[in-house]
């Protein structure tokens, strides 16, 4: 019996979310699917970007104290140069989105 695994990814992230069909080739029915991800991140497109050690995600609003806010997330790049520590990473998120 041979396989043959089919996949349809969704560039939408750092890596993309991929959903993966096996097939039988005798019998020409699917046999199971699985979600994977796919191994296109920028880090393998572009390994200059290994200096970057974390990515700031956010969004800014206007309170009901009328003063700007800012909401969001830090994504550490687990394969930098230089990796954050958590403790650091903690201390950013702290003083960022107060």
């Amino acid at each position: 019996m041979v396989w043959i695994i089919l996949g349809r990814s969704w560039k939408n992230s750092a890596r993309s979310l991929a959903l993966r069909l096996i097939f039988d080739t005798r019998t020409g029915k699917s046999v199971g699917e699985y979600v994977t991800r796919a191994q296109d991140s920028l880090l393998l497109e572009k390994q200059e970007a290994k200096i970057i050690s974390a990515v700031i995600a956010f969004k800014r609003y206007v309170g009901n104290d009328g003063v700007m806010h800012l909401e969001g997330k830090i994504f550490k790049n687990t394969v930098a140069f230089y990796p954050l520590e958590d403790s650091i990473v903690e201390m950013l998120g702290k003083q960022i989105f107060k």
